[in-house]
C-alpha cells in the first residue's frame, strides 16, 4: 500500500472514528502534599518519539486472571490476531505498537510472524506485571502510515536475562534464529520447515538425520528446557529432541531432553561428577499427531522435574552438586549429533517449536502460564473490538480554587475538601461525546500520602459523586498504597442523582459528574492543612479504550 494511500484511509477512519469508549482521570496525592496540577489532553512520550497518539486504531486486550496463579514480572504472552484488522498497516507489521493500561508504558515485543496479506500476527509481549487477583488489561496500538515514531520491536529485550536461547524454529536458509541474540543455531542435513504450533516450525525425521547446532551454555547452576513437540511417528528407538553434550572422546555430557522407545520422557541431567545423574521418567507417553508442551526443570535444590502440559509426570532425586558443564560441548536440537561415526545416534522424529532454555528454574506459575498463553486457550486471552485512538470527546474541569484540593482539622475527625475554609467543595468534571461512542468509564487514583508529620494514606480518602451536584453518595474508599476508583453505570451509586452513564454509557451529550473527597485524620496525626498544591499532580489522560 502506497504512503499517501495509507494517509488517506488514515484520513477517513478519523472523520468515521467510533472513538473514546473511555478515558482516566489520574488524581496523584504525593507524600509530600505539594505539587498538583491539571494537564488535560496532554499527550504521554513514551519508548523513544513514539507514543499511543500515533497510531490511528487501537484494541483492548484482557488477559484473565483465573488463569495466573501467582503475580508474574516481566512475562512475555502470546498476541496472535487473525481477525483481519491489520491487513492495511505496514507490510513489514513496523507500525504496532503495546503500550500498559494507563498508556503510560510502552511493551517491547517481537513480531514471530506477520502476513500483510491476511493481516495475521503472530507476536511475543513482554508485559511489566501480570496480576493473579485482577484482569491484566493492555493495549494494542497499530497503523501509522508515516512511521515517524520508535517502534516497539525489540526480540531481545522481550526474553529476561534468565533466557539463554529462545527458539521459536523459524530459519532464514540454513540459520535457526535465537531471540536472545546469543545461539543462532546452524542447520546440519536437510530439515524441512513446516506450519507449526506458533507461526512455523521444524520437522525432523529420523530418516535424513537432520539437526542443528549453537554454542554451549555457560555455567549455571540450575535449568529449565521448555518446548513443543508433535511426534509424528515411533521409530522404536530413542528420540532426543534438544541436549547440551560434548561427543569428543570422552563423551561428556550435561543434559539431555528425550523420548525412550515407549515414548515416555527423559530429562538426564548430571552433576558435577559426571557419573552422578538424575533421570526422571515420566510415567505415561505421549500420542503421535498430537502437541505437547514438555517441560524439564533443574531446581535451586538441584531437583529434576518433568512436566507435559501443565502436569507433574514425573521427578528424580537431585543430582550430586551442581550442573556440570563440559570444558567444550554443543547444543543439539532434533539429534543427538551432526556426524555419523558416534556409538549415539538418537534422532527426533517429529516437529518441534518454541524451545527455550532458561539458567533458572521457573515457577510452576510460570509454566502454566506459558502453556495457557501458547495454547491460546480460550478465554486466556480476549480482543476488544478495533476502535479508533483519536480522541474525539472534550471535557474540563472546574471547581477547587487554584487547583488545590486541600482538607483541615482535627485528629480523629473525618473532613470534606475545603480548600477555601467551606466544607463540601467539589469538583466538577464535564464531559461531551461528540461521536457515536460512548465514553463508559472514567477512574479516579489516588496514590499513597505517607510523610513523617501527616499518616494519611489513600485508604483515608473516600470519593463521593453525583450527577446533579446535590445528591452525592460515597462510590468507595482507596487502598492503602495507591488504588483506582472506576466510575461506571455498574458502580454509580443509588443516592447519587441520576446514573450519568445509560446502558452503552455517556454517549452525544454534554454531562458533568461531581466529584468530593473526605479524608479521615487519623489518631497522632498532627492538625495542620492536608493538601496537594498547584504544580505536579493532577493528570488527565484520554486513550483508553473497549
Amino acid at each position: 500500500m502506497s504512503p499517501v494511500e495509507k494517509i488517506r484511509r488514515k484520513l477517513l477512519r478519523n472523520v468515521e472514528a467510533k472513538v473514546l469508549p473511555y478515558f482516566i482521570l489520574t488524581l496523584l496525592v504525593i507524600a509530600s502534599f505539594t505539587t498538583l496540577f491539571l494537564m488535560p489532553n496532554a499527550p504521554l512520550t513514551m519508548k523513544g518519539s513514539a507514543a499511543y497518539t500515533d497510531y490511528s486504531s487501537v484494541k483492548k486486550i484482557t488477559i484473565d486472571s483465573s488463569y495466573i496463579d501467582s503475580e508474574l514480572t516481566n512475562f512475555p504472552v502470546l498476541v496472535h490476531d487473525d481477525s483481519g484488522d491489520l491487513s492495511d498497516i505496514l507490510e513489514d507489521g513496523s507500525d504496532i505498537a503495546f503500550f500498559s493500561e494507563d498508556n503510560n508504558t510502552q511493551y517491547n515485543h517481537e513480531i514471530e510472524s506477520y502476513d500483510s496479506g491476511t493481516g495475521e500476527l503472530f507476536a511475543w509481549v513482554n508485559i511489566t506485571t501480570v496480576a493473579s487477583d485482577a484482569d491484566t488489561i493492555f493495549y494494542m496500538y497499530y497503523d501509522d502510515s508515516d512511521g515517524g515514531y520508535a517502534i516497539g520491536n525489540n526480540p531481545a529485550d522481550v526474553w529476561n536475562d534468565h533466557y539463554v536461547a529462545v527458539y521459536h524454529m523459524n530459519r532464514t536458509d540454513t540459520t535457526l534464529w535465537d531471540s536472545t541474540r546469543i545461539r543462532d543455531a546452524t542447520q546440519h542435513r536437510t530439515v524441512d520447515e513446516t506450519t507449526g504450533k506458533i507461526g512455523n516450525a521444524q520437522d525432523f525425521e529420523s530418516t535424513n538425520e537432520g539437526n542443528f547446532t549453537a554454542t554451549k551454555l555457560g555455567s549455571g547452576l540450575s535449568l529449565t528446557v521448555e518446548c513443543w513437540y508433535k511426534m509424528e511417528s515411533n521409530t522404536g528407538a530413542n528420540q532426543v529432541i534438544i541436549e547440551d553434550r560434548n561427543y569428543a572422546a570422552t563423551n561428556e555430557v550435561s543434559w539431555y531432553f528425550w523420548l525412550n522407545t515407549d515414548n515416555k520422557l527423559n530429562f538426564n541431567v548430571y552433576g558435577q561428577e559426571e557419573d552422578w545423574i538424575a533421570n526422571p521418567c515420566a510415567s505415561t507417553g505421549i500420542t503421535a499427531g498430537s502437541y505437547f508442551y514438555l517441560v524439564g526443570v533443574l531446581d535451586d535444590d538441584s531437583f529434576v522435574k518433568l512436566f507435559y502440559n501443565t502436569s507433574l509426570v514425573g521427578s528424580d532425586l537431585s543430582i550430586s552438586g551442581d550442573l556440570y558443564h563440559p570444558s567444550t560441548s554443543t547444543i543439539r536440537i532434533g539429534a543427538d549429533t551432526q556426524d555419523l561415526t558416534p556409538t549415539y545416534r538418537y534422532f527426533a522424529d517429529g516437529i518441534v517449536d518454541e524451545i527455550r532454555i532458561s539458567d533458572s528454574p521457573r515457577s510452576r506459575a510460570w509454566l502454566n502460564a506459558t502453556f495457557h498463553s501458547t495454547n491460546e486457550t480460550t478465554g486466556f486471552m480476549t480482543f476488544g473490538a478495533e476502535s479508533s485512538s483519536e480522541p474525539a470527546s472534550t471535557f474540563t474541569i472546574n471547581g477547587l480554587p487554584d487547583d488545590r484540593i486541600t482538607w483541615a482539622g482535627t485528629e480523629d475527625t473525618s473532613v470534606w475538601c475545603n480548600a477555601t475554609g467551606t466544607d463540601s467543595e467539589t469538583l466538577e468534571l464535564n464531559i461531551t461525546a461528540n461521536s457515536t461512542t460512548n465514553v463508559t468509564e472514567v477512574r479516579v487514583w489516588v496514590g499513597d500520602m505517607n510523610d513523617t508529620d501527616a499518616f494519611i494514606n489513600a485508604s483515608n480518602i473516600t470519593l463521593h459523586v453525583s450527577s446533579d451536584n446535590s445528591s452525592f453518595d460515597t462510590l468507595n474508599t482507596f487502598t492503602d498504597g495507591g488504588s483506582n476508583i472506576s466510575i461506571n453505570s455498574t458502580t454509580w451509586p443509588v443516592g447519587a442523582g441520576g446514573n450519568p452513564f445509560d446502558d452503552a454509557g455517556i454517549c452525544d451529550t454534554t454531562q458533568s459528574i461531581y466529584l468530593r473527597f473526605k479524608v479521615a485524620i487519623p489518631s497522632g496525626t498532627n492538625t495542620d492543612e492536608f493538601y496537594s498544591s498547584a504544580i505536579d499532580a493532577w493528570k488527565l489522560y484520554i486513550g483508553h479504550y473497549v
